[in-house]
């Protein structure tokens, strides 16, 4: 989906989660794992997908984007269907984490967020929380934005009630954390 505040995407990944624990799988098992939601992946989530273990430079790689790998640069001039850049898939098999468009996460943008986390004990999947009003992280680069946007590393803010046509998110399911 795109063109979509920060709070509707919350407000989406909640009506999943109630969607998926009403529904059962053919043996009447709930749809959805127990302990899990449908949320926003925090940042260190979306990074972590993004750039792996090797630490790659973009998803798929340290390679250049191009035309097989991602929708960037205005050379589409709009947002794709998941999969038509199979080039871009990351080695585990994400799709279309460079381009297309910038992800809503879940947490609250700090500058120095990183540097602070690098400064304590190692922490596993550090997050940013803020009240509803703080801007929030965005991760990906768009179809509008040169190369340089789309590398792993990259990130944006914007406040939550941002909406424009270069914006969208995607669902995980995982623990819940706060927003």
């Amino acid at each position: 989906m795109f063109r979509v505040s920060w709070h509707q995407c919350v407000a989406f990944c909640a009506w999943l989660t109630e969607r998926l624990a009403r529904l059962q799988d053919a043996r009447g098992k709930s749809l959805l794992p127990p302990g899990q939601v449908g949320r926003l992946p925090t940042e260190a989530e979306w990074e972590y997908a993004a750039r792996g273990e090797a630490g790659r430079r973009y998803s798929w790689g340290d390679e250049e984007p191009d035309e097989s790998r991602a929708n960037f640069d205005g050379d589409v001039g709009h947002p794709t269907p998941v999969g038509i850049f199979p080039g871009g898939v990351t080695p585990e098999g994400v799709l279309d984490l460079g381009g297309n468009l910038w992800e809503w996460c879940l947490d609250a943008f700090r500058e120095d967020f990183y540097a602070d986390c690098k400064s304590q004990e190692p922490v596993h999947n550090p997050q940013a929380a803020g009240d509803d009003g703080e801007p929030r992280v965005l991760r990906g680069g768009a179809f509008n934005d040169p190369s340089r946007f789309l590398r792993a590393s990259d990130r944006f803010r914007a406040g939550p009630w941002f909406q424009i046509r270069n914006v969208g998110f995607r669902c995980v399911l995982a623990p819940r954390r706060r927003p």
